[in-house]
C-alpha cells in the first residue's frame, strides 16, 4: 500500500469515527499528505486504485453538513 492510499485509508475512517459520535455539523479533518489534499479538493477523472479510493473519501465527505479536508505541516 502507498502512502497515498493508506492516508486514504486513514481519512475514511476519521470519517466513519466522526459519524460515530453523531459529529455531523462542520468538520475539518487535517492531513500531512498535500497530494491527497490536491486530489480529494480538486477531483479529476481518475480510473486508477488511488482514484477509486478518492471517490470513498469524497463520499465519506458527503455525509456531513459542511467538511473540509486541509493540508497540516507536520
Amino acid at each position: 500500500m502507498s502512502v497515498e492510499e493508506a492516508k486514504c485509508v486513514a481519512f475514511v475512517e476519521s470519517s466513519n469515527v466522526a459519524r460515530k459520535l453523531k459529529i455531523n455539523e462542520h468538520v475539518l479533518f487535517e492531513t500531512d499528505h498535500v497530494g491527497l489534499v490536491n486530489k480529494l479538493n480538486n477531483l479529476p477523472n481518475d480510473v486508477t486504485i488511488i482514484g477509486a479510493q478518492i471517490k470513498e473519501c469524497i463520499a465519506a465527505l458527503n455525509f456531513f453538513k459542511f467538511a473540509k479536508l486541509i493540508w497540516t505541516e507536520r
